[in-house]
């Protein structure tokens, strides 16, 4: 009799046992999901891309065919380690296809986006907010490498390979019809133009052209691309370029990380040039809008750096996050704020030379830097986001700083960034 006893007892308390650690379980399990999973702490990061099926459709005023996208993911990212504070953006992808370049803008309030595939050369069109892409055109132009765009995106710059050698650059119009019937019309400029820079307003463009002393640099409008002016001349041929500010052209010799490179300032106007830095190896540069700082990096000891350079005193300081100025861009509306795409590690390497040629690519964040105080602000986790490395270059950003247009170096699709309501 004690012998059953002792059983039931036994029982009974193996029961009450299992109870007890089943409701801790359930406890811990239920504060981890409130609190989220770092690893993966928006819904959906790990799910397959949209269809990219197509339809016809019209919608917001305008009539045209449908390229299938959407939201891919969003989500409430919790504090980030290195800020504590929390921010709401939403990530979306725009097409998965390759294009050749976007451009990021206001209309009646709302943003959008234009943007021009590499394999036929259409333009497309979607609201930054809800992924709808509405082709415009049907003008082929065959593996475009690059394509800018004006303020509005009514005029294209496309580069495109003719013969498998000669650069050419059209300049085209875009004239709108219904039905995704629209079409590209304009000139071309000269050919083998090695680098393009459109000026602050996107009304006027700068380039490059080889000559038997060098290499030459003329000014022409996109209103009046039969006009040039040649304010640039040099016995380097290989530049990189950008235009920053309404009278100066930033030019930056090729970087590599074996070689010295030279930023200099050339004047739209007078056509004077000012050497800014020199002496730095793996130089590339990018100027800020009001020409007082030029964010930069150099490259040593198989890694590389980021630094901040101040025209008002000749000053340099390194900045704690470390990217490439190809990785960036400048704010319109915020004095001296900039963002970057920030890769969350760097690899051991010869920058940016290994990065340019693909052996050596990026996972990265987007974040946003003041210049002058150097204050930082973390802002998404994209790639976490997307469920796969994003190698951010190429950023546009409209006038209010509400989206970060961005293509992805990897597969050179096309991904928006909402940062603000």
């Amino acid at each position: 009799m004690e012998n059953k006893k002792s059983k039931i007892i036994i029982t009974v308390l193996v029961v009450v046992l299992f109870l007890i650690v089943g409701a801790l379980f359930f406890l811990f399990f239920i504060n981890q999901e409130e609190a989220g999973d770092p690893g993966d702490i928006f819904p959906g990061s790990g799910s397959d891309l949209p269809d990219m099926s197509t339809s016809t459709t019209s919608g917001g005023g305008r009539s045209g065919t449908t390229q299938g996208g959407g939201n891919l993911i969003s989500g409430i990212q919790t504090p980030h380690p290195r800020t504590g504070t929390a921010f709401k953006p939403v990530l979306r992808l725009v097409t998965n296809k390759p294009v050749g370049g976007a451009v990021t803008f206001e209309r009646s309030g709302k943003v959008f986006i234009r943007y021009i595939e590499r394999a036929q050369g259409f333009t497309f069109e979607t609201s930054a907010v809800n992924i709808n892409n509405l082709r415009l055109t049907n003008t082929t132009v065959p593996q475009i490498y690059s394509a800018l765009f004006n303020a509005n995106g009514t005029i294209a710059i496309l580069q495109y390979l003719k013969d498998e050698s000669l650069i050419q650059t059209f300049v085209g119009n875009l004239i709108e019809k219904g039905g995704g019937q629209g079409e590209l019309r304009g000139q071309f400029l000269k050919t083998d133009i090695s680098t393009l820079a459109l000026s602050p307003q996107k009304d006027k463009v700068f380039y490059l052209l080889e000559t038997n002393s060098g290499s030459s640099g003329e000014l022409v409008s996109l209103n009046n691309t039969q006009r040039s002016t040649e304010i640039f001349e040099s016995p380097l041929r290989q530049w990189l370029s950008q235009w920053p500010t309404e009278n100066k052209v930033l030019l930056y010799s090729k970087p590599s990380y074996n070689s010295e490179g030279v930023a200099l300032f050339v004047n739209t106007v007078s056509a004077e040039t000012t050497t800014i830095l020199g002496g730095i190896k793996g130089l590339t540069a990018l100027a800020s809008p009001e020409g007082n700082h030029i964010l930069y990096s150099n490259s040593s000891d198989k890694t590389m750096s980021t630094r901040i350079y101040r025209l008002n005193d000749n000053s340099s300081k390194t900045i704690s996050l470390t990217t490439l100025p190809e990785k960036c861009i400048w704010s319109d509306s915020l004095p001296n704020v900039f963002y970057c795409a920030v890769p969350s590690s760097i690899p051991k390497g010869n920058y940016p030379d290994q990065w340019y040629q693909g052996t050596i690519s990026f996972r990265d964040e987007m974040w946003k830097v003041n210049a002058e105080t150097g204050d930082l602000e973390y802002l998404s986790p994209i790639s976490d986001l997307a469920g796969m490395d994003i190698d951010a270059v190429n950023l546009s950003i409209d006038k209010k700083d509400k989206s970060i247009t961005f293509m992805n170096k990897n597969d050179l699709s096309l991904w928006t960034l909402q940062i603000a309501e």
